[in-house]
C-alpha cells in the first residue's frame, strides 16, 4: 500500500508502527500507534552489530531480542479494522511482523517504503497549490476560537501546542518540527481543497516553523482582518492568560524586555504581581499590535479585507467568513 491511498481511506484501518519508541516520538504516521519489535538499546545493539559483523549476525541478534508471546499480546486487542505497518523503509521489521500475525490469521498490509515513504508524501503536500483564507487581527481578537469554529480549517496553534505568542508554551509540550509537518501534511490532505481556513502566523508558533513552500502561499493569499475594540480584546486576553502562574507570566515578558523596554516591561510585570492584568495587557499590545502592523504592511494591500466583529458573537462571524468571497 502507498501513502496516498493509506492516508485517504485512513478511517478504514488501524496503522501500527514496529520502529523504535525513540524513532515513533521523533514523527510519525498521525493516528498510528506504537507496538515496537525492539526497544531502543535493542535496536541500537542490532545496528551496531550490522556494521561491525554483517547482515547475519545482526539478523541473529534481531531474533534473540524478539519476545514472540509478547507481541502478540499487544496486537490481539486490535480488532475490528484491518492492519497497516510500517517501519522505517518497509523492510524487514514490517515483513518480519507481517509474517507472524498472517499465522494467527490477522488482516494485514505493509506500508510501500515505510515511514521514509510517508514522509517524502508528506514534503509533497506542501508544494501543491491551496485555496486559503487567511484569518488576521491583532492579539486577543479571538482568531483561534474562530478557526476552532469554522468548517475546513487547520488550526496550526493546535498542531504546533503552542499559543503563538511568547505566553504560547506554558501548557503542553511542542511536537518536534517533523512530526508537525507529518501533522499539517495530513490535515491539508484530509480537508475539502474548495477553500481552507488558517490562521495567519508568523513564520515560527514557538520552537516549530511552518514549512517553507505552505508559509509563502499563506503570505501571498488573501487575509481577511478581524477587527474589534480594544477594551474587547483585554476582557479575552485576561480570561486567558490570569489562570497561568505569575512568575510564568513574568518570564515570558522578560524574553521580550528589550523590544518591548525595560521600563514597560518592569511597569508590566508589576500590574501582574497586583492582579491588574487589563493593564498589563495594554502595555503588551503596544508591542503585538505594531508588530502585526508591519506584517500587515508588507503585504499587497489589495489582498487585505477587513471584519468588524464588534459585538458580534462567534457564530455570526464564522457565518460572515463562510460567505466571504
Amino acid at each position: 500500500m502507498n501513502p496516498d491511498l493509506l492516508i485517504k481511506n485512513f478511517h478504514d484501518y488501524t496503522i501500527v508502527d514496529v520502529r523504535s519508541p525513540f524513532e515513533y516520538s521523533k514523527g510519525h504516521i498521525p493516528t498510528s500507534i506504537n507496538i515496537p519489535l525492539f526497544s531502543d538499546e535493542e535496536r541500537k545493539i542490532i545496528g551496531t552489530t550490522y556494521k561491525q559483523q554483517g547482515k547475519k549476525e545482526a539478523i541473529e541478534k534481531g531474533l534473540g531480542f524478539v519476545n514472540l508471546p509478547k507481541l502478540i499480546e499487544q496486537f490481539k486487542p486490535i480488532v475490528g479494522k484491518p492492519l497497516v505497518i510500517y517501519c522505517a523503509r518497509g523492510g524487514m521489521r514490517s515483513y518480519s511482523v507481517a509474517w507472524l500475525l498472517r499465522l494467527f490469521d490477522y488482516d494485514i498490509q505493509i506500508l510501500k517504503g515505510g515511514y521514509k515513504s510517508f514522509r517524502g508524501w508528506a514534503i509533497l503536500q506542501f508544494k501543491k497549490e491551496y485555496n486559503l483564507k487567511v484569518i488576521g487581527g491583532f492579539t486577543g481578537i479571538g482568531k483561534t476560537e474562530i478557526i476552532k469554529q469554522l468548517n475546513n480549517s487547520i488550526d496550526l496553534e493546535d498542531l504546533a501546542n503552542h499559543k503563538g505568542s511568547v505566553f504560547g508554551g506554558f501548557e503542553k509540550k511542542q511536537p518536534t518540527q517533523e512530526h508537525f509537518e507529518n501533522l499539517l501534511a495530513f490535515s491539508l490532505f484530509s480537508l475539502d481543497k474548495d477553500w481552507i481556513f488558517v490562521e495567519d502566523e508568523s513564520r515560527f508558533i514557538g520552537t516549530i516553523y511552518i514549512p517553507n513552500d505552505f508559509y509563502d502561499q499563506m503570505k501571498k493569499c488573501s487575509v481577511i482582518v478581524l477587527q474589534d475594540i480594544l477594551d474587547s480584546r483585554i476582557t479575552k486576553c485576561v480570561l486567558q492568560y490570569k489562570k497561568h502562574k505569575k512568575e510564568d507570566l513574568k518570564n515570558a515578558i522578560k524574553k521580550i524586555e528589550k523590544k518591548l523596554g525595560i521600563l514597560a516591561a518592569k511597569t508590566a510585570c508589576c500590574f501582574i504581581d497586583d492582579e491588574n492584568y487589563s493593564e498589563a495587557c495594554r502595555i503588551l499590545f503596544s508591542y503585538y499590535d505594531k508588530g502585526y502592523s508591519f506584517s500587515l504592511s508588507k503585504r499587497d494591500p489589495k489582498s487585505i479585507s477587513y471584519l468588524e466583529i464588534t459585538n458580534k458573537t462567534n457564530e455570526q462571524i464564522c457565518a460572515s467568513l463562510q460567505n466571504s468571497n
